[in-house]
């Protein structure tokens, strides 16, 4: 299974373009992302320290790192995601460096760089990558890294200030490798403090009487464990299904839990006790702090780290089928069904990375409407009341903090701007103004459900005729842009109160 030199190449190349192409194609922030890029752009270093506003947390050191390559390499949107396809990149070569040692780790490197998942939030502005290079790098080096006082102080610094699962995580993995390297209780005992002195100092400065705390309980709640309308195994299976599908995004690689039990079993009958710790206790460990309501298991972004453990053991389970299936020659020399179901496994899971890069679009991009507003007529600007839905208001805030530290205007020509928390104000509006243009974003969210530009329309019109049921004033749509998710619609009537 292990390819040439060559081969190996010519797929890290390979593996690069998905990421290539989401980057190239370089969608506007959505609303999450919006929301935290106006903290990092319109504060000082210093005032990232202190609490964020719109109910938005981050790990104060992807703040920092944020605001300096904003700082430094123009405000736009590719700068402030930098250090989120910083991490990926990391992640590439960490798993590349490992891809000519084993079969195993080749898989390892191809399931992991090429997961849809770990792609899309390596280029988003918020830091779940971090947390599947914080797993990646324990499991890959934690055992030189943290069998070392000096560099498991340095990399729990590190840790805690890009990632918010290493209080699960690291301590974990510290008393485990001190428990395997350790030869005296006052050893373990150092080396376990110094991962958790950093640990402690960060959440007393920075976690602790949070004021976002509250609510993110409140959101989190479903995804604690007994707490729901879930059993806890049903809770359990659930959750760690949607680890994959977070991974993956195709129902077919749910198939991997086979060759993921082929791994346990493997680790378990050749008495393998440390990689089956090492990659069963993260997931363990994780819901135990669900179950004690300290953090969410959603199945979901704050959980797809956990691909990396799943995948670990699923490439060795795939290894041992596909060397089990050795005797079993077809008819091309030299060529084995098991080294033709380790590369159907890979191609499928490039195949899935390149779906994702060039024709899923889960997140809507509201850059181009705000490109076609501001090339708008001087007239159309003074006279026509533009009105901003509640999720576009926050992208709206982030656009406009941008262009201003740039020292460029954004919109400001506009003289009548209204940031809408329902549709009442534009309707009212409607009624008033012979012209009147409504700016929106997360369509599903605000146009029950329409995820689609003529569900959208539909919607429109008959909030319309709801609004005009004789058709007294002719309301309809005179100019609608759509924009994957979001757009621009502008309503005008023939004639009016005023007319």
């Amino acid at each position: 299974m292990q390819p040439p030199s060559a081969y190996r190449r010519l797929l890290f190349f390979g593996l690069t373009l998905p990421l290539l192409i989401v980057i190239c194609r370089n969608r506007s922030l959505w609303l999450d992302e919006a929301a935290l890029g106006y903290n990092i752009v319109s504060r000082s270093y210093s005032e990232l320290l202190q609490p964020l506003s719109d109910q938005q947390a981050a790990p104060i050191g992807y703040l920092l790192l944020s605001k300096a390559c904003n700082s430094l390499f123009g405000y736009n949107d590719i700068a402030v995601r930098l250090p989120s396809i910083i991490a990926y990149l990391c992640l590439f070569f960490i798993l590349g460096r490992r891809a000519s040692r084993s079969p195993e780790w080749l898989l390892r490197f191809v399931f992991i760089v090429s997961a849809a998942g770990v792609i899309k939030y390596a280029f988003e502005l918020k830091q779940y990558i971090y947390d599947v290079l914080l797993m990646v790098v324990l499991l890959a080096y934690g055992d030189f890294i943290l069998s070392s006082s000096r560099l498991s102080f340095l990399f729990s610094t590190a840790s805690v200030l890009l990632s918010n699962v290493t209080f699960i995580q690291l301590p974990l993995f510290s008393l485990l490798i001190s428990l395997k390297h350790s030869r005296s209780h006052a050893s373990l005992l150092w080396r376990f403090l110094l991962v958790l002195l950093p640990l402690v100092i960060y959440y007393f400065f920075f976690v602790y009487n949070h004021p976002t705390s509250d609510s993110m309980h409140q959101s989190w709640s479903q995804h604690f464990l007994f707490s729901g309308k879930d059993n806890a195994l049903a809770f359990v299976l659930h959750r760690l299904n949607g680890v994959v599908r977070a991974g993956y995004f195709t129902t077919v690689f749910q198939l991997l839990w086979i060759f993921y039990f082929v791994g346990l079993y493997r680790y378990i009958r050749e008495r393998m006790y440390f990689p089956l710790a090492a990659t069963q206790l993260p997931i363990v460990s994780h819901l135990a702090f669900s179950a004690l309501r300290l953090y969410p298991f959603d199945g979901g972004r704050l959980t797809l780290y956990l691909i990396v453990p799943f995948v670990y053991v699923a490439a060795d389970g795939l290894h041992v089928a596909m060397t089990s299936l050795r005797r079993w020659h077809i008819a091309a020399p030299r060529c084995t069904l098991g080294f033709l179901m380790g590369t159907a496994a890979m191609l499928a899971v490039v195949g899935n990375a390149f779906a994702y890069a060039l024709l899923v679009e889960k997140r809507e991009d509201i850059r181009p409407v705000f490109a076609e507003l501001q090339s708008q007529t001087q007239l159309y600007k003074q006279s026509v009341p533009l009105h901003f839905i509640p999720s576009s208001r926050k992208q709206f805030d982030y656009y406009e903090a941008q262009s201003h530290a740039a020292g460029k205007v954004f919109l400001e020509d506009y003289q009548k701007l209204s940031h809408d928390e329902d549709w009442e104000p534009f309707l009212r509006d409607v009624l008033l103004s012979r012209k009147v243009a409504l700016v929106f974003s997360h369509s599903g969210r605000h146009f029950e459900g329409q995820e689609s530009a003529r569900g959208v329309l539909d919607l429109v019109n008959r909030k319309l005729g709801a609004l005009d049921p004789s058709n007294q004033y002719g309301f309809h749509v005179s100019r609608f842009t759509w924009s994957k998710g979001a757009g621009l619609l502008q309503v005008e009537h023939a004639s009016g109160p005023g007319d």
